[in-house]
């Protein structure tokens, strides 16, 4: 599950092996990974053991990555590919291969510093490679953020409107050559901020063929939300449709 806008992590629900949830959000690893700054947008690895979130510094923005240390989490210590430029909303690829993450780092055919990019940096070894920045049918003229998946070759992302009124949800197949193409109006509602999160269904391990061991309560997969333009300040959510995986 991907939490936005805390100034810590907080769990809520979710934990990555057996557990009874608190009727109320907890501080999550305080002073290890909660340490009282701007956390943000956590992403964990799909075996549950590598951590990358971003960190808010005044004007500056850096992913830092923690690894899992027997019941406990390493000090988090800054992403290799990240500290340079203004990097944030790290996420991993479903199988872990790769992350993708939005920075204003230089690209060849644009200098605006201001511009936000996704990017997207894969495995080497027990390390990670150099950064490559997404095509230009994903990488426009405008402001690209908030990269999610659920898929290994597609990808969610948000996309700034030209006059800046607000911040559309859209789909593109990375293996592909097609546009991306934004969600449906029930979605993209002229919300600002718009964002879409995913989370997997576990599945039960007593049986050599998996079955959903729970569903959520509305039997979706995911969740958009962004602020409404007519209240500023307030969150709506709203579940997809299972199809938009």
């Amino acid at each position: 599950m991907i939490v936005n806008s805390f100034t810590a992590l907080l769990v809520w629900g979710c934990h990555l092996t057996a557990w009874t949830p608190p009727p109320t959000p907890t501080l999550w690893m305080p002073g290890t990974i909660s340490r009282g700054f701007n956390e943000r947008e956590p992403s964990f690895s799909p075996d549950g053991r590598e951590l990358m979130f971003w960190l808010l510094l005044g004007n500056h923005t850096v992913i830092l990555t923690s690894k899992r240390e027997g019941q406990g989490w390493r000090e988090p210590e800054t992403a290799p590919f990240s500290g340079r430029h203004a990097d944030f909303e790290p996420v991993f690829s479903p199988d872990g291969s790769s992350v993708y993450f939005v920075s204003n780092r230089p690209r060849a055919d644009k200098a605006n510093p201001n511009d936000a990019n996704i990017w997207r940096v894969a495995r080497e070894g027990a390390g990670w490679g150099e950064p490559s920045l997404l095509p230009e049918r994903i990488n426009g003229p405008g402001i690209e953020f908030f990269p999610s998946s659920c898929h290994n070759h597609v990808l969610y992302f948000c996309r700034v409107r030209p006059d800046f009124s607000a911040s559309d949800i859209y789909r593109v197949d990375l293996n592909g050559n097609a546009d991306p193409k934004p969600l449906p109006e029930v979605i993209n509602d002229g919300a600002l901020g718009a964002k879409i999160f995913f989370w997997s269904i576990p599945v039960s391990a007593s049986s050599s063929s998996p079955k959903p061991a729970r569903r959520h309560p509305a039997k979706c997969n995911c969740l958009s939300a962004g602020a409404r333009p007519t209240a500023p300040g307030l969150n709506r959510f709203r579940c997809c449709p299972p199809t938009f995986c």
